[in-house]
């Protein structure tokens, strides 16, 4: 068996421990190996045949890319012909953050996971293999920002009066226009709701200042969000974030990814 260890990139440190290769030849078809996990939560891509697993004791062959959720016991694996697999242990939070805790197995790759996959495949350079993986990281995480599209940008600056936006009664009012319609053509013209696109700019407004600096309470927080109920505040912010303020303050080498 052949195993190594590769860095990522220094902007995904705090979410990827590391990646690893591991690869057996034909030698080794049908020996049983066992493998000892990091405790953490792993993508595992079978570049080649995958192994079989012992489970509930029967030998079990393994989809060609999963997600590994954090794993404490032994496990033990057979191979069944020459293997080659690609792991990338993740910390705990990093699936929240970068996949929205979705499962993921073989029937269902996303298109640039399986581009990844695919290109993990077809090189034969392994030192290829950590530019691979943080290419799909790196562009991952793009995604879980916060961004505005062209036409929302345009809502806000046009209903922008000074540091504050007018609430959704002043900007009905400005349209002339009744509840149902203002709904109606705000959603036509950006894709979201009204209070949709000012829940954003309220999240976008939290992490450039008050998460930044220091705060004496929660309330303080939601207050300069433009909330008033402290438990409505958290509930957006986690929809967002798929973590409360204070954890994210406390973890606040990830908050240059949301920002």
């Amino acid at each position: 068996m052949n195993f190594r260890l590769f860095s990522p990139h220094d902007q995904l440190k705090d979410l990827i421990r590391h990646y690893w290769l591991m690869e057996y030849d034909e030698g080794y078809i049908g020996n049983e190996e066992i493998l000892f996990p990091a405790g953490a939560v792993e993508i595992i891509l079978h570049l080649k045949k995958p192994f079989l697993r012992l489970a509930d004791g029967q030998w079990k062959s393994e989809s060609k890319a999963f997600i590994e959720g954090q794993q404490s016991g032994t496990i033990i694996v057979k191979s069944t012909g020459k293997m080659k697999t690609i792991g990338i242990t993740l910390y705990p939070w990093a699936t929240a953050d970068l996949f929205n805790d979705k499962k993921m197995d073989a029937t269902d790759l996303e298109p640039d996971l399986q581009n990844m996959y695919d290109q993990l495949i077809s090189t034969a350079d392994e030192r290829k293999l950590p530019e691979l993986c943080d290419h799909y990281f790196l562009s991952l995480l793009k995604k879980r920002f916060i961004r505005f599209t062209l036409a929302e940008k345009a809502i806000i600056h046009i209903f922008k009066k000074g540091d504050d936006c007018l609430n959704l009664p002043d900007m009905k009012k400005e349209w002339n226009y009744s509840t149902k319609l203002f709904e109606r053509k705000f959603k036509e013209m950006t894709g979201i709701s009204a209070g949709e696109l000012m829940k954003k700019r309220r999240m976008i407004r939290v992490l450039k200042s008050t998460l930044l600096n220091e705060y004496t309470s929660l309330t303080d927080v939601a207050y300069s969000a433009g909330y008033y109920d402290q438990s409505h505040f958290i509930k957006d912010f986690k929809n967002y974030f798929l973590t409360s303020p204070k954890l994210l303050k406390k973890e606040h080498s990830l908050l240059k990814h949301f920002i």
